[in-house]
């Protein structure tokens, strides 16, 4: 095991980019010394010096399920030899997983043989975001402000990629990890606990329900209670991030204002309802829009020189999917957009005096910063519970850039705008 520095209360996976900002957020607003790394070869004990929390941005969420134990067993031997008090797996809050793609389950298993003996507590619900979970059914709360059964949601239930066809999560993860027995904690369990830990519910894993602040804590309690001399593997939303930092909380941490920035870039990769509406907005509010299929079309060399061109003219760009999508596969097209849109950020971040950026989209994000030379993430503050961060990075052009890392469908109507504004909060 590791032989220098203090011990971590927690590490964390992020099996995506923003879902692995969200994670730091909470742990930050906590008080609690944080950060988020991009290359896992960058996991020691140097990295580890001096935090409370470090973290890990992955993209297990966007792969074919059978490469997520090559993804993950690295890192989680990794963090794990940084003896962490817990180790979360951070999962996003709408449960995005399919036993073929980015599953939760298979990563349950991985898991299971390197933390054997206790029972795997899984929270999907973060009420802050309208993430709700009752009798281990699921619900979330949907742009038109009315809140939805998960397989009745009507973006994830069309979701183009892992579309919810079952709310209870115990099913859901059944079907993910057919070698596991999944049980269930319910809310009226919970509340009536007694402050017990959760080992001695039944079950390799137990689907804890939640759907007030108040059952974070609660949560948070319980798993602590069941904290030994080894890490304890956990898996959840960033409502799970809170309810653990309740019980790890630091000194809390000076507030102050983001401020403005003159022109910003918008990287909105999501084809997200919620997006879409954010980008409308910032268009109205002046923006120039430019659609992502010229990219398939010219290779990106003439929307690179327009978006640098503006930029440089002191407007903000917001570049977007548009309304035409290709019709080829998820992974190609992955591969493309992530090449164009990190090309496009290196070369805007390079050639012009750029403070501030947002990337929409978790898959996105993560396409776009494992193609840049970006060593980690700093929290700085948030906008309309968006993370914002401050990159270290070996090329002078990124390094120190301000990062809004957007999940598709989070954040008000007029993010963008206030981003740039800089009407959030900042953390020091």
């Amino acid at each position: 095991m590791r032989s220098a520095g203090r011990q971590l209360t927690a590490c964390f996976y992020g099996d995506d980019f923003t879902g692995a900002a969200d994670a730091l957020l909470q742990y930050g607003r906590a008080g609690l010394r944080a950060r988020l790394v991009v290359d896992p070869g960058l996991i020691g004990a140097a990295a580890a010096e001096g935090l409370d929390v470090l973290g890990v941005a992955g993209v297990a969420r966007a792969l074919p399920s059978e490469r997520i134990a090559r993804e993950i067993e690295p890192v989680l031997d990794a963090l794990a030899w940084l003896e962490p008090r817990f180790l979360q797996y951070k999962v996003c809050s709408t449960f995005d997983s399919s036993p073929e793609r980015g599953s939760i389950g298979r990563a349950c298993e991985v898991a299971r043989d390197r933390f054997p003996g206790r029972p795997i507590p899984v929270l999907a619900a973060q009420p802050g975001l309208g993430r709700y979970t009752l009798f281990s059914n699921h619900f979330a709360r949907a742009g038109d402000g009315l809140v939805y059964r998960l397989d009745e949601h009507p973006t994830m239930s069309v979701h183009p990629v892992t579309p919810a066809r079952d709310a209870n999560l115990v099913r859901v993860l059944a079907a993910q990890a057919p070698e596991l027995e999944v049980g269930a904690l319910d809310l009226l369990g919970l509340r009536g606990g007694g402050g017990r830990g959760l080992a001695a519910e039944e079950g390799d894993v137990i689907v804890v329900d939640a759907i007030e602040d108040s059952d974070l804590v609660r949560v948070g309690a319980a798993i602590w209670v069941d904290a030994g001399p080894d890490p304890l593997f956990v898996v959840g939303s960033g409502g799970l991030s809170r309810g653990l930092a309740t019980q790890l909380r630091g000194p809390v941490p000076a507030v102050g204002e983001l401020g403005e920035v003159g022109a910003m870039l918008a990287l909105a990769g999501s084809a997200s309802p919620d997006t879409r509406r954010q980008v409308g907005a910032a268009t109205r509010a002046g923006w120039a829009a430019f659609a992502l299929p010229e990219v398939w079309r010219d290779g990106g060399e003439e929307l690179l020189d327009q978006v640098v061109e503006t930029i440089a003219a002191g407007r903000s760009v917001v570049v977007h999917p548009g309304s035409a999508t290709p019709s080829t596969g998820v992974v190609k097209v992955g591969e493309e957009i992530g090449d164009a849109l990190a090309r496009l950020l290196g070369a805007t971040a390079a050639e012009t005096s750029l403070r501030r950026v947002l990337v929409a989209g978790g898959d996105t994000c993560g396409s776009v910063f494992q193609r840049l030379d970006v060593d980690a993430f700093e929290l700085i503050g948030d906008v309309s519970e968006v993370p914002v961060c401050r990159v270290s990075s070996r090329v002078p052009g990124l390094d120190g850039i301000e990062v809004a890392l957007k999940g598709g469908q989070i954040g008000a109507v007029d993010l963008f705008d206030r981003a740039r504004a800089g009407q959030g909060v900042a953390l020091r």
